[in-house]
């Protein structure tokens, strides 16, 4: 009996651990369960991402082989003019220089997806013979814009007259994007053909190739392209009108520069300024429909004062570029009678060959009388006999105005006129219109955000009216 017990209690411990033997190795096959975490309420709903402006701050600098951020912002077509001719080395070197400055900079305050092109200019034959023009159209890539501006050399030039109705007409061509906001940017220190004949030695009718810049800059509005003309004083200055003109059709600025290193600044306000008036856009071309479709003379001035008071009322605030914390001045009452030309043809008929001269203020060190000449704007009224203009003084050098020495070699950067500026190469003299940073008068350029101004209102009405001429 004992023994019968015995061998049941020994089949019953061999039963139970051959029984745990089994689950042991079963469950060496079977996947581990997951451990899920316990849920904390106060994380169940998923942080915000970030926009890129905070993600990369403007003390970080972004990889060269990452484009402009994309965002859902307006989108931006920024196509520069550039005149590529020996006087202008040092504007174009800071343009290389700070290509990334300027499209990031853009991109943090409008979070807009940006297209760079850039037209490149320079004169005609006999006068200059490596090209016309050179045009590189719409890129996304911040890396394809610097190579085009690191292969963008300053030099030749000729006389003083360059192919500007030849590059405005090459920007016009560019493939804009119908839905974004359309700026050009026009950076020069000389004046077209046809202007100014006694400083023409070639073509004293105008653009060999019959471009127009009176028409053209038309076209540019009809697309709704507004173009910034920067002039670089003091070689510009005589032909200051003409150049506000030209941006007061497409409700563009002209900016007046003698420092190039400021040449960013404007880039990054004039773009800012524009995306912030975009949305107004349409509440001024209603307006200007209107008085079409009614039948009404389409007055200017009383659009802008409805448009400006009924945004005035709704606080509405914009960004605007200042000078030295100063609105930039708008264009002159001669300016404004110019734009309303159809061709270089009356431009001529309205100038001639005749200027008066404004002084403006020296460089300080330098020893050479300055001053400036614009065009009369009481001449323009009426027709002009020989009384209301006067000729410049034999005593102003012709190096500042018009330059009729040669632009390939120009005056010295070392020496005349102090320390040499940062991104000007030794190997190249062309006069960059802008002495040393040091030695020009102090100016800059920032942009403010405040309320909506008269003046801004005006430009977007003068922009829709030149798209009806």
């Amino acid at each position: 009996m004992e023994r019968t017990c015995y061998i049941a209690v020994l089949l019953c411990t061999t039963f139970v651990c051959i029984t745990q033997s089994t689950t042991l190795r079963e469950d060496d096959f079977m996947p581990p369960k997951p451990v899920l975490p316990p849920i904390d309420p106060l994380r169940t709903i998923r942080p915000p991402i970030d926009p890129p402006a905070t993600r990369h701050p403007a003390s970080t600098e972004i990889p060269r082989s990452v484009r402009p951020p994309v965002s859902l912002g307006h989108p931006l077509d920024l196509a520069f003019i550039m005149d590529t001719t020996g006087s202008m080395s040092s504007y174009i070197n800071i343009a290389k220089a700070n290509i990334r400055k300027i499209v990031n900079a853009i991109v943090r305050s409008s979070q807009s997806r940006v297209r760079l092109a850039l037209v490149e200019y320079r004169d005609h034959k006999p006068q200059e013979r490596s090209f016309v023009t050179r045009t590189h159209d719409f890129t996304e890539s911040v890396e394809t814009m610097k190579t085009w501006l690191d292969n963008a050399k300053a030099q030749g030039g000729g006389d003083t007259p360059e192919a500007v109705a030849d590059a405005l007409n090459e920007a016009a061509m560019l493939s804009w994007n119908k839905e974004s906001t359309k700026i050009s940017i026009m950076v020069s220190d000389a004046p077209p053909h046809a202007l100014d004949p006694s400083m023409d030695s070639s073509f004293h009718n105008g653009c060999p190739n019959e471009h127009d810049p009176m028409q053209t800059v038309r076209e540019l509005a009809k697309f709704g392209i507004t173009l910034y003309t920067v002039g670089v004083e003091p070689s510009i200055n005589k032909y200051k009108d003409f150049f506000e003109a030209l941006a007061y059709n497409t409700g563009g600025q002209y900016v007046p520069m003698r420092n190039p290193y400021q040449l960013i600044n404007v880039i990054i306000g004039g773009a800012q300024e524009q995306l912030s008036l975009n949305e107004f856009t349409s509440e001024v071309r209603n307006e200007v429909e209107k008085c079409v479709a009614d039948g009404q003379e389409v007055d200017e001035s009383a659009i802008a004062q409805t448009v400006y008071q009924r945004l005035n009322a709704r606080g509405v605030q914009t960004k605007h570029l200042t000078k030295n914390s100063k609105a930039l001045e708008g264009p002159s009452s001669t300016a404004k009678l110019l734009a309303d030309l159809s061709s270089m043809a009356d431009v001529r008929k309205k100038i001639g060959n005749k200027f008066t001269y404004v002084p403006i203020r020296r460089y300080e060190g330098r020893s050479r009388k300055g001053h400036s000449m614009r065009v009369s704007s009481s001449s323009l009224r009426s027709r002009p006999t020989e009384p209301e203009f006067h000729r410049v003084s034999s005593d102003i050098s012709p190096r500042y105005f018009g330059r009729s020495y040669d632009r390939r070699v120009g005056p010295k950067l070392v020496g005349e006129y102090g320390v040499e500026p940062r991104y000007i190469s030794h190997r190249r003299k062309g006069y960059s219109g802008a002495r040393s940073h040091a030695k020009s008068p102090r100016e800059k350029f920032t942009t403010v955000e405040s309320g909506v101004s008269l003046d801004q209102i005006e430009r977007l009405v003068k922009k829709e009216t030149a798209r009806l001429k």
